[in-house]
C-alpha cells in the first residue's frame, strides 16, 4: 500500500489494520471536507439571517418612530376632539337653555293671546248688547219725539182753534 513502508516486516493483521486506519483517515478527510462545507453553507446562511435580522431591527425602529408619530398624532385628534366635543355641549346646553326660555315666551304670548281673545270676545258682546239697547234707546227717542210731536201739533191745532175762536168772542 502507499504508506505502508515495504521494508518493514508486517506483523500478522497489520496490513488489515493500516488499511482500516487509512480507510477511517480517508472517511475523516472525507468527513472533515463535508463539514467544512457544511460550516460555509451555515457561515453563509448566518450572514443571510443576521442581515434579515438587520433588516427587521431597522424596520422595527421605523415602525417604533411611526408608532411614536401617530400616538402623538392620536394625542392632538383626541385632544381637538374633545375641545370640540366641549363646545359642541355648550352650544346644545345654551340652545336647550334658549329652546326652554322661548317655549316659556311662546307659553306666556299663548296665555296673552287667549286673555285677548276673550276680552275680544266680551267686547264684541258688549258692542252687540250697546248697538241694541242704542237701538232700543233710538226707538224709544224716536218714539218719544214722535208723542211729542203728535202732542205739539195737538196742542197747536188747539191753539188755533182757541185763536180763531177768540176773533169771534
Amino acid at each position: 500500500s502507499s504508506g505502508i513502508n515495504a521494508e518493514w516486516p508486517l506483523r500478522p493483521g497489520m496490513r488489515e489494520r493500516t488499511e482500516t486506519v487509512e480507510r477511517c483517515n480517508n472517511e475523516l478527510t472525507e468527513k472533515e471536507k463535508s463539514n467544512l462545507d457544511y460550516f460555509q453553507k451555515i457561515s453563509a446562511k448566518n450572514a443571510d439571517l443576521q442581515l434579515e435580522v438587520n433588516s427587521s431591527k431597522m424596520e422595527c425602529e421605523g415602525m417604533r418612530r411611526q408608532t411614536e408619530s401617530l400616538s402623538s398624532e392620536r394625542g392632538d385628534f383626541k385632544k381637538k376632539y374633545l375641545e370640540i366635543k366641549q363646545k359642541h355641549s355648550a352650544h346644545v346646553d345654551e340652545s336647550t337653555l334658549l329652546i326652554s326660555q322661548l317655549k316659556a315666551k311662546i307659553d306666556e304670548l299663548e296665555v296673552s293671546k287667549s286673555h285677548l281673545e276673550n276680552e275680544l270676545e266680551d267686547l264684541k258682546n258688549d258692542a252687540a248688547v250697546l248697538k241694541r239697547k242704542h237701538q232700543s234707546d233710538n226707538k224709544d227717542l224716536i218714539r218719544q219725539i214722535e208723542q211729542f210731536r203728535k202732542q205739539f201739533e195737538k196742542k197747536e191745532k188747539s191753539t188755533n182753534c182757541d185763536s180763531a175762536l177768540i176773533p169771534l168772542l
